[in-house]
């Protein structure tokens, strides 16, 4: 058992919310993913960042939820790179804490052949080797910079 992270764009979440399990998210690839109703958490905040790199708009900023108390969470399948972000699914309703704020306009870019990389584009869903490539260089320049980007409340 352990403490989860789960990140959203809902500011207007109560300090304390209860999340059940959904079928179905923006987050997801719907063709691809399985069906299955579950809470996306990952064990580190990094680990969540990297998780929506493909999803999230770089001018708002998340709201991070932690797991109000240590859990049980299942790893998933057929998520391709929950091996990386070390995703995992909470299956039952779970109260959640407003954790932190992540500064999406201070997380930082790789540079890739004379180009600013920027978060948005380190996967295609594709799910191929340089997917997974820049998914690892990001969890480590992520974890490096964390200060910059994350402010806990």
């Amino acid at each position: 058992m352990q403490y989860y992270f789960h990140i959203t764009a809902n500011h207007s979440w109560e300090d304390e919310k209860l999340l059940t399990p959904r079928s179905f998210g923006e987050n997801r690839d719907m063709q691809y993913e399985p069906k299955d109703a579950r809470i996306c958490v990952c064990p580190s905040i990094v680990g969540c960042i990297v998780a929506l790199s493909c999803t999230l708009p770089m001018e708002a900023n998340r709201c991070v939820f932690r797991t109000k108390y240590k859990v049980e969470a299942i790893k998933p399948y057929n998520v391709l790179d929950a091996y990386i972000t070390g995703e995992h699914w909470i299956v039952e309703p779970t109260t959640f804490i407003r954790y932190g704020n992540v500064n999406l306009n201070k997380l930082p870019v790789i540079k890739e052949n004379g180009f600013d990389r920027p978060i948005q584009f380190i996967c295609g869903g594709s799910g191929d080797k340089g997917d997974e490539d820049f998914q690892r260089r990001y969890m480590k320049i992520f974890r490096d910079s964390y200060d910059e980007w994350f402010s806990k409340v």
